[in-house]
Order: structure tokens, then C-alpha cells, then sequence
């Protein structure tokens, strides 16, 4: 018997549609009040979508031996209409590190989304991401996000968000665009399948998802952003680390080690390091009168780290040495001017 060529092609397309695409994994410890919420938006996005498209998607939930009521969180929500929902519930609190590292190597669809524990998926977010990864022919997608404290339907009010995906071929380009927002594991969605480069610069670093996303963006050859808000970032809800020493000499050792062949992309993290993480979080610190950086020796510690760069010069020492107000405005001036000159970043 013949078949007809066009049924054919439709039980194609139907085979197609439930292959799945893309895991959301959750790495999580002791935060169940924070991975409820983060699940109740993501069960409320996923049911927005057609029958079709949640069969694109699997849940991993990684929990590290919590201690609180993350487990009958998680049982709240299992029945969530996705392709396939599974759990591990660690019994043996194996660090953090660790845990976002499983939830990369335990993905077999051809895409995994990082999600912390604390952060939300905001509405739309997932059918943008599902449009721009239906061809399969990016290796990395950064999305917009925005902060928040309490509540994350606060939106930030700025004349400067921006909507539409745009495609880059070249990594520069792209990375120019990123630099040091790499870090942020949330904003990332990366192609799975490649050899996770976890050496021991990443061990203790708190960036070990560095081990997979600088070799996507070294060997990798088409990106995308998601100019729209899809993550809400919970603000200041994590530590135990500290900032100067992640951010300056850890990041630039992973950075030389993983990018060692693009100097360029080496210049473009740590530049961007230096123009936008540490202004923003100094003036933080400045607007919530804290000490915390002065007491870490800040000055002296980021002199060592990007002393260098004459960047530091002009974007980290007024701010550190300048009195509040007079920090605050040249703060609110050089962020204007990156704004619109963002070719300092090379």
C-alpha cells in the first residue's frame, strides 16, 4: 500500500511536536517558599501553552538535602502539564556547585534552562523562549531580566526595555552584548550534548556553570537575545561568598582558562566587570548605607584585580573615594554614557 505523501509529512510534524525540547531545571536548597513561587509561575505559564508546545518541555527539580518544606512543595506541583516532571531528593547536601552541575549533565533534550530557586519566569516568558529555539540552530540565548525585592510584578519603570530577539553569527558581537551577565545563570539558555569543562578553577568558584557556557560561546557559532523581560531576579538573596574575590580574580582565572584562545572574549568579561557589576553594586551598598565592601578592603582588592585596566581609573575609583552624592552623580553620568558608548567594553 502507498502511503499519501502528506499524511506522511503530518505524522511527521506530529512526531516532531512531542520530542521534547528544552529542560527547565531548578537546582534548590532550603528555599520552599521562594521554589514555591517560582513553580506556581512556571505551572501558570505552562498552562497557557497548547498540548503541543508543554510537550516540548521537562522539568528537573534538584534538591540538595533541604531541611524546610521543600519536598511538599515539590509534591504540590508534580502534577504540572509538562512532558515529563521528575525530581531527586538528595540525601546528602553534595554544595551548591555540584548541584547546578547535575542539572546540566542530567538534561537529554537538546536544550537546558538554569533556573535558581529563587527567581520567576515571567508571563509570555516561555512561549518567546520556545519561538526562538523551534529551528534549533542557536547554541546560547540571554534573555532580559529585571530585579526585584518583594515583589516581582514590580516592574522597573525605564525608557530603555526593549523588545524582539535579535540573531548574532559572531560571538564578539554577542558577548559584547552579555560580558559579564554570562554569569547569571538564569538570563542562560545553552545547547546540551557538549563536555562540560569543569576543572579546578571552577571547584569553589560559585560560577561552575562557566564550565559549559564560556566553551559554547568560544566554539559556538549562532546566539541570540531575548531583548523582553522573562526572569524575574530575586535581589540580594545570596552569599556566603565573597563578592571582590568571585567577581575579580575568579572570574578573570576562569575566564583566561576557558577563553584562552579569545582574547578578546577575555576582555570583553572583565570589562564588563568593571563597568556595570561593580558600579551597580557599590552604589547599592552606598544606597542602603552599608559597609560591607569597605570592610572587605574593597579598594585594595579590586586594585589587584583590575589595577591594570584603566577602566578601573575611571569607572571604580571615583565611586570608591568620591563623597556619597557627588558618587551618586558621577555614577548616574558614566552610566548615561555607556549607554550610548558601549565600545568601551574592547
Amino acid at each position: 500500500m502507498t502511503s499519501n505523501p502528506s499524511t506522511m509529512n503530518r505524522r511527521h510534524l506530529a512526531d516532531m511536536q512531542i520530542t521534547p525540547l528544552l529542560t527547565i531545571a531548578i537546582p534548590t536548597y532550603n528555599r520552599a517558599d521562594f521554589l514555591d513561587l517560582n513553580l506556581r509561575c512556571l505551572n501558570s505559564e505552562i498552562e497557557k501553552l497548547p498540548e503541543s508546545a508543554r510537550s516540548l518541555i521537562d522539568i528537573y527539580i534538584s534538591n540538595n538535602a533541604s531541611t524546610d518544606g521543600t519536598i511538599e512543595v515539590i509534591e504540590r506541583h508534580r502534577n504540572m502539564p509538562v512532558n515529563r516532571f521528575t525530581t531527586i531528593n538528595r540525601t546528602e547536601n553534595i554544595g551548591g556547585n555540584a548541584n547546578i552541575e547535575q542539572c546540566y549533565r542530567f538534561a537529554t533534550t537538546p536544550y537546558v534552562w538554569i533556573l535558581g530557586d529563587d527567581d520567576v519566569i515571567l508571563d509570555g516568558g516561555i512561549k518567546l523562549v520556545l519561538a526562538c529555539l523551534a529551528k534549533q540552530d542557536v547554541d546560547m540565548i540571554y534573555m532580559g531580566s529585571y530585579g526585584y525585592v518583594d515583589n516581582y510584578r514590580h516592574r522597573p519603570k525605564t525608557r530603555f526595555q526593549k523588545h524582539g530577539t535579535r540573531m548574532y553569527d559572531d560571538a564578539v558581537d554577542f558577548a559584547k552584548r552579555v560580558n559579564v551577565m554570562f554569569t547569571f545563570i538564569s538570563a542562560i539558555i545553552v545547547r546540551t550534548g557538549i563536555e562540560a569543562d569543569i576543572g579546578d578553577a571552577l571547584e569553589n568558584s560559585n560560577m561552575v556553570q562557566l564550565g559549559w557556557i564560556f566553551p559554547l560561546l568560544r566554539d559556538g557559532h549562532r546566539f541570540a537575545i531575548i531583548r523582553d523581560w522573562i526572569v524575574a531576579a530575586k535581589t540580594a538573596n545570596s552569599g556566603g561568598y565573597n563578592l571582590v574575590d568571585v567577581f575579580g580574580r575568579s572570574l578573570q582565572k576562569i575566564a583566561q582558562l576557558l577563553l584562552r584562545d579569545q582574547p578578546r572574549l577575555i576582555d570583553i568579561v572583565e570589562n564588563g566587570t568593571i563597568m556595570y557589576f561593580f558600579p551597580y553594586s557599590i552604589m547599592r551598598e552606598l544606597r542602603n548605607d552599608q559597609k560591607r565592601f569597605v570592610e572587605e578592603n574593597l579598594a585594595a582588592k579590586l586594585a589587584l584585580s583590575f589595577g591594570r585596566n584603566w577602566r578601573y581609573r575611571v569607572f571604580l575609583v571615583p565611586l570608591i573615594h568620591l563623597p556619597r552624592r557627588v558618587a551618586q552623580a558621577y555614577y548616574f553620568l558614566t552610566s548615561a554614557f555607556l549607554r550610548v558608548c558601549p565600545r568601551c567594553l574592547l
